[in-house]
């Protein structure tokens, strides 16, 4: 099998950006990655809060969205969270958290597609929170990860750059790229690094957790 679960776990995990790129060519990108899912064999389900909404927008604007997508489930308040996780988690924006999202996801991937189904199933996740229209109590965001029957891969990012016009939308535009470029990784195409160059990503401070 592929080594991509190792090396996505060492190279992208723990890590602070700020955000110098192009939103409009992430989102080029992303639907590039949307189109290239849906020509592979494997069956995904979403489980996002906070921000990626966007990401599963593409992937329905690509014809082929039925092979891809399975479910997508939004969990947009802590309640929503906490009926996922069967517990409410300390900290909703971290890589534990987009973990057991992320195994939850695949688990009812393999629901969906039933026994004797030869589809690879894929478990995808972010959890985030992004720039708004108030003063954020904590520091902004995202960590995200992709279960298969590999194993289970992991990226967590911080953003610092201060409030703005049009930051939301930025950063919405980054974790939901993001969301695919996983997404892809889960199905063996090498993605994440291009979409984190193409986001005009720092990545010059080194972080343990979110």
């Amino acid at each position: 099998p592929r080594p991509w679960i190792v090396m996505v776990a060492v190279r992208h995990s723990c890590r602070q950006y700020s955000l110098v790129g192009d939103p409009e060519r992430v989102a080029t990108v992303a639907r590039r990655l949307a189109e290239m899912v849906h020509g592979l064999p494997h069956a995904a389900v979403f489980e996002v809060t906070g921000a990626g909404t966007q990401g599963l927008a593409w992937l329905h604007a690509a014809a082929g969205s039925s092979r891809t997508v399975l479910e997508a489930t939004d969990r947009y308040s802590i309640a929503a969270l906490t009926d996922a996780l069967g517990d409410g988690p300390r900290h909703a924006v971290s890589v534990e958290v987009a973990k057991r999202l992320a195994a939850r996801a695949r688990a009812r991937a393999l629901q969906l597609l039933g026994e004797g189904e030869s589809q690879p199933a894929v478990g995808v996740s972010a959890t985030a929170t992004i720039a708004t229209d108030r003063p954020k109590r904590g520091r902004r965001g995202a960590a995200l990860a992709v279960e298969t029957g590999l194993g289970v891969a992991s990226l967590s990012l911080g953003f610092d750059e201060a409030e703005r016009p049009g930051l939301r939308e930025h950063e919405e535009a980054v974790v939901s790229a993001l969301l695919l470029g996983l997404l892809a990784e889960g199905c063996g195409i090498d993605a994440v690094p291009l979409v984190l160059s193409v986001a005009g990503v720092d990545a010059g401070r080194a972080e343990q957790a979110l």
